[in-house]
Parts: structure tokens; sequence; C-alpha cells
């Protein structure tokens, strides 16, 4: 619906997760609908207006006509993803796909929505999801193992589901961030050993400056122009492999 989605529910749903009505009333026929507080907002909806819905293909001339929805109610404002979408019966969803259809009533300009009717079983009709609400963590830990023992179900809860998403999007991120730690220890213990190893090859050569006259600040001073080449030299590296590593992340998080 105008890239925010429509969403089939039961009738009790507005009251099971008490979402108030601000404006108007609850979506109670097959075309009526009511709006999220957000979603009214975005598309500029109140009780009484009509709202055409999106045809799944606009390629498929064969395929269901799409209907107007009459928005019914508005809701008032929640963090939930309800306050951006649009609720309205499932039959509403059915007539969309097809499952619902019509005949001469629907050519003479009467409402649409009067002329359809079923064919076929109530339930043989798709329902795709279902939210079940257990009394306690027994009755969800039995629910769930009597789901899970259905070959064409599955059951998830939100939380633990939502946490395995997040931490699968970024384990690309916490690797590559462990990565470049270990790079840049072992960046430091190389830089460590290089040094150690510059001041015990140059001893002949430091004492042969300290015998020519060479003071302590001489000797300081190459030192710290060794360093400071080092320095340089380990900042290049490590920029490179800042690079290589954002250029890692963003193929991670692009592909699906």
């Amino acid at each position: 619906m105008q890239g925010l989605p429509l969403v089939g529910v039961g009738a009790d749903w507005l009251s099971a997760w008490d979402l108030p009505i601000r404006e108007g009333r609850a979506a109670a026929l097959p075309g009526e609908v009511v709006v999220g507080a957000t979603a009214a907002r975005r598309l500029g909806l109140a009780p009484g207006d009509r709202v055409q819905a999106d045809p799944d293909d606009l390629y498929n001339l064969g395929g269901p006509v799409p209907l107007p929805l009459t928005v019914v109610g508005v809701l008032q404002g929640s963090p939930l993803p309800e306050d951006g979408a649009l609720l309205t019966p499932v039959q509403t969803l059915w007539a969309l796909d097809g499952a619902l259809h019509g005949h001469a009533e629907a050519a003479t300009g009467a409402d649409p929505w009067s002329a359809l009717h079923l064919h076929g079983d109530v339930d043989e009709q798709p329902i795709s999801a279902f939210v079940l609400r257990p009394a306690s963590p027994r009755a969800r830990d039995l629910l769930l193992a009597e789901v899970d023992a259905l070959p064409d179900r599955m059951a998830v809860q939100p939380g633990s589901l939502w946490a395995t998403l997040v931490e699968a999007a970024t384990l690309p991120r916490r690797l590559a961030l462990a990565w470049l730690g270990a790079a840049s220890v072992a960046l430091l213990a190389l830089t460590g050993v290089v040094l150690d190893l510059s001041q015990r090859s140059r001893a002949p050569t430091l004492a042969l400056l300290r015998a020519l006259g060479g003071g302590p600040g001489l000797i300081r001073g190459l030192f710290a122009l060794e360093l400071a080449l080092l320095a340089l030299l380990g900042a290049g590296m490590a920029g490179l492999g800042l690079a290589g590593v954002a250029l890692l992340l963003r193929v991670a998080e692009a592909t699906p």
C-alpha cells in the first residue's frame, strides 16, 4: 500500500495488543482498514477516505482487479509496528489475492465489496502467520515442541529471533574488529623486536660514535628518527588494513 504494509488481522487483534482507536472505529467488514497513526500521517488518511490497493503484478492482465479500501479508523500513536501499517480483516487479503469473486453487481458500478463471495471452504484459505501468547513458560516450551514436530510449520520467538538476526548481522564486523586488534598487537610486537634487533646490531657503530665524540643526544636523535620512520610505515600499513576491513564489511553486508 504505497510503500506501507497491508496486514490482515483477526477481529480481536486490536484488543489483544491494547491498540486504542483515536478516530473512527475498528474494521469489521472486508474492504475496511484501520490505519496506524504514522501511516495515516504519511498518506494523509482519515476515516471516510478511500485508498486503492496496489496490484501484486502490474503485467498480469488476468490477475485480480485492484479494489478500493475504505478507511474506517485511525489508531493512536504507539511504538508498535502497527503504527506504520494498515490493518484489515483477513478476508480483504483473500479478495485482493483473487479468492473472492463477484459477478454482475461489480460491473454495474455498485460497491464491489458487496458483490464478492467466496468460492470454496473458509478453512482452505491461506493464513501466513498467527501469534500465540502462552500463559506460562512451560506452556510456551510445550507449544514450541509441538509446532517443531510438524514438518511444514515453524514457530519463532520474536526476542530470540531478533537477537539471532542481530548476531548474524554483526558477526562480520566483530570478526573484522578482532582481526584488526590482533594485527595491531602483532604490529606493536614486531616494532619492538625490530627496535631491539636494531640496537643490538648497531652496538659496534654506536660505540664508534661515542669514541668519536658523539654525545647521548646524537644517539637518541638517530633512534628517534628510526622510530618515526617505522611509525610512518606502520601508519601506512594500518591504513591499508583499515581499507581492506572496510571493503570486507561492505561485501559481507551486501551479501544476502
